[in-house]
């Protein structure tokens, strides 16, 4: 019997060893780390397998005069001879004029510049990426005096046009499919009829009869003594409304994004560029810009027009009647230990990191509103599941407020001008975005700040919580690139016993987010049970093999 014991402590201690090993949270792999900067000198570095920024610039292109407008395509085609120029007497190994530059690449340059003049936003230059997740917030983030033509035209992309390339099941956009795809995804674009609006570059001055009038102000910009540096020796001093293409550091830094970005592989090969790899010459700019200010400013004029007799669609019940409602919804998601806990708590996280703010809270940085942030977060999910057709929940794995300073990412600090991180999670093999979570950061809701940022034309929106709804967008261009392959794999993965347990907020985040975190009962119990289960069928077997196998005691005779 004590080797009987002596066995089933060794069973013991070995399945305990393995559930403590195996129960380990699992630090994630991502893929894609977008991340949003609060200063016009980061960019952030994200894999291209989204495609969405790319479709909606298209799209934005494709509903302009741009591809028939004189002026537009002058200012193009020079920019795109500029850097033949550049490339051709700095390249490292000679210039070959056939791997200068492709079609597609000159087609992507020109929906990035127009796109640039519809959706005000220099950190939107920066990658197709952060152009989808600026557009998005300046959809969701409008107020009814913001909404141009610009923001109908999101909308409908929003609206309509994004469901149905969600359709087309394309996921990620690996490398050697991405001319098939992008065929699709061009398709979907092209056949759209229901597209009510087109904008021009240079309208007639009768607009009255189609727009009404708006103002700057309307818009939610401030008047600015602006100083453009863009070369030392022609410093630009004005003041008034210099956002957008009116502004010629907005012109010249948007250009030299796009630059950057699109022909990233190129660049890679010149000799050298300036500190700030800046391919255009601030000189030389300068007195371009000068010589075309009308031009642009009248790219700019129907940014101040909104179209008359607005068709209203029928808007359905929102999802999300109130913010409690709301949470209850994402803990019913995330349940785990038998449903007694929940790894997304939304509310819970909202309160905690507001309660933690020292009184007088206006008085600090981090401060915000909370009510209006509850709002503000049920009529973003409210739009989320109105674009996704209420299927947010494939793709959406866990929102999280901190109050740190700086984000403390794999045992890392980063740099504390970033203000949000949308962490995205693919598949190799399914070809397929998985999930994503959000982090942003209490001190991104500083309106102040948020206003100055969008008054120089960093930001599209001037809306305190902009950071939040910009994160969402980069959520939305993952959902776009999730597969139905993959969605079948998420249904499975996330109605798993660990998964939740796995992915509460205190898991995904190392820093401060005042939320206690749940040990997984619903592994130990099943362990436990486990355990018990076969000890009990161990000393069942013994039993029986005694009774069976034992020799019985035989009947002695003795004679005397």
């Amino acid at each position: 019997m004590k080797k009987v014991l002596s066995y089933f402590l060794i069973i013991l201690v070995f399945f305990t060893s393995l559930f403590f090993i195996n129960n380990k949270p699992n630090n994630q792999i991502n893929l894609t780390y977008n991340t949003q900067f609060n200063n016009e000198d980061s960019q952030s570095s994200v894999k291209e397998f989204l495609w969405g920024g790319k479709a909606l610039r298209y799209f934005l292109y494709k509903h302009s005069d741009a591809q028939t407008n004189k002026s537009f395509n002058q200012f193009t085609d020079n920019l795109l001879g500029n850097f033949e120029i550049v490339f051709k007497y700095k390249t490292k190994h000679g210039y070959r004029q056939n791997d200068y530059i492709t079609d597609q690449q000159s087609e992507e340059f020109k929906h990035a510049i127009l796109s640039s003049i519809l959706v005000t936003s220099e950190y939107g230059s920066t990658s197709p990426e952060e152009f989808f997740a600026e557009s998005f917030s300046r959809y969701v983030s409008a107020n009814e005096k913001q909404k141009n033509l610009t923001w109908y035209l999101l909308e409908h992309f929003f609206t309509k046009t994004f469901y149905k390339l969600k359709q087309q099941n394309i996921g990620i956009l690996p490398s050697n499919n991405i001319e098939t795809n992008w065929k699709k995804i061009k398709n979907v674009i092209d056949n759209e009829t229901d597209v009510l609006y087109k904008y021009e570059l240079e309208p007639d001055n009768n607009l009255d009869d189609k727009y009404d009038r708006l103002t700057p102000s309307d818009l939610g910009y401030q008047e600015l003594y602006y100083k453009d540096l863009i070369d030392t020796n022609h410093v630009h001093i004005t003041s008034g409304y210099i956002y957008g293409y009116n502004s010629p550091q907005y012109v010249y830094d948007t250009v030299n994004y796009i630059y950057n970005k699109i022909f990233s592989k190129q660049i890679a090969n010149l000799d050298f560029l300036n500190t700030n790899r800046n391919v255009l010459s601030a000189k030389k700019f300068i007195y371009y810009y000068d010589d075309n200010k009308d031009i642009f400013s009248d790219y700019m004029k129907l940014n101040l027009y909104k179209p008359k007799n607005v068709v209203k669609q029928n808007e359905s019940e929102p999802f999300f009647k109130n913010f409690d409602q709301l949470d209850e919804y994402w803990k019913q998601k995330s349940r785990f230990n038998f449903g007694n806990s929940s790894a997304i708590l939304i509310k819970q996280n909202f309160e905690n990191i507001w309660n933690a703010i020292p009184s007088p809270k206006t008085l600090y940085t981090d401060y915000f509103d909370l009510n209006a942030l509850k709002t503000n977060t049920v009529h973003l999910f409210n739009i989320l599941q109105k674009v996704t057709h209420n299927n947010l929940d494939k793709i959406f794995i866990n929102l999280i407020l901190t109050n740190d300073s700086r984000f403390r990412i794999n045992n890392n600090v980063l740099d504390e001008k970033i203000k949000g991180i949308t962490s995205t999670s693919f598949s190799k093999n399914t070809a397929s975005a998985s999930y994503s979570y959000v982090l942003v950061k209490a001190d991104s809701f500083n309106k102040k700040e948020n206003q100055e940022q969008y008054n120089r034309s960093w930001f599209a929106s001037n809306n305190q919580f902009q950071t939040l709804n910009h994160e969402f967008g980069h959520v939305l261009d993952s959902f776009l690139a999730l597969n139905h392959y993959q969605e079948k794999l998420n249904k499975t993965n996330f109605s798993s016993l660990n998964f939740w347990a796995d992915r509460q907020q205190s898991n995904l985040y190392q820093g401060n987010i005042v939320v206690n975190k749940n040990r997984n009962w619903t592994l130990y119990a099943i362990f436990i049970i486990g355990v018990i289960g076969i000890n009990l069928a161990i000393l069942i077997m013994y039993i029986g093999y005694n009774k069976i196998f034992k020799p019985k005691n035989k009947k002695v005779i003795r004679i005397e």
